[in-house]
């Protein structure tokens, strides 16, 4: 968490990028605007 903060970037995303861009921008990021689901 500290990290995060220091940082300003979302962790999560970073670790999941070793999956693959097109993971991010077809899955990953769609599910978590339609379900609502991020922090701020």
């Amino acid at each position: 968490m500290r990290l995060f903060l220091q940082k300003k970037a979302k962790l999560e995303i970073e670790a999941l990028a070793s999956k693959g861009l097109r993971f991010l921008a077809d899955v990953y990021i769609p599910e978590k605007i339609e379900t609502g689901d991020w922090l701020d």
